[in-house]
This record gives C-alpha cells, structure tokens and sequence, in this order.
C-alpha cells in the first residue's frame, strides 16, 4: 500500500478508523472522510503521517461533489475508494422511529 491514494469514507470510527491506522502504518497516503471533522482531525493527529481530511456527507450530493473537487485541485490519482460509511442499529426497524429508519436508509443505501 506505500504512496497508495486511498479515499477512506467513514474514516472517523469503527472498521474505517481502524482501517486508516493501518493503512497510515504502511505509508498509504489517505484521504480521509467522514461527516465529524472533529473526529476525523483527531484521528489524523494520532497517525504517524498527516493526511488530507475532507468532511463529507453521502447523504449531500452537494458535500461529495465538493470532496471530489478537493481531491481533484491537489492533483491526487486515487488507486482505491473504500466507503465504510454506515448508521448501525442493533434494534428491531419496527421499534426505530421513522427518522432513524431515514437515516439508515439514506446512509448506508442510498448516500453509497
């Protein structure tokens, strides 16, 4: 994976993040994404390389369009997009409210 472009979205937690600890650990040059810019600095801070940081959310076309327009002025040849963006509930849909069944939908359908 060295000097690997790597678009890691839903880098900010879960699988994501411990995908980017790895990838920065075998020099991967990463972009990292997430809808939490607080999340996604304090992850950069803790990896050994500084990354580019892009807050981005699927469910805004108008948020991935910008990514790609960041991604593209830096001159960046992407090799690889891994989108581990996701909402996870471990409850019954019949016991979510509608907005939370919204949010799974557009997320990890919808936005992907």
């Amino acid at each position: 994976m060295q000097n690997n472009n790597i678009w890691i979205i839903g880098a900010s937690s879960g699988i994501g993040r411990a995908l980017a600890i790895e990838l920065d650990k075998e020099d991967a040059n990463l972009i990292l994404s997430a809808r939490s810019l607080d999340s996604l600095n304090k992850l950069d801070q803790e990896l050994e390389k500084k990354h580019l940081v892009i807050p981005t959310d699927l469910t805004d076309s108008n948020s991935i369009d910008k990514a790609l327009k960041q991604i593209s002025e830096k001159n960046i040849k992407l090799d690889r997009v891994i989108n581990l963006a996701a909402i996870y509930s471990a409850d019954k849909m019949l016991d979510l409210p509608l907005e939370k069944i919204e949010a799974i939908i557009d997320v990890n359908l919808t936005g992907t």
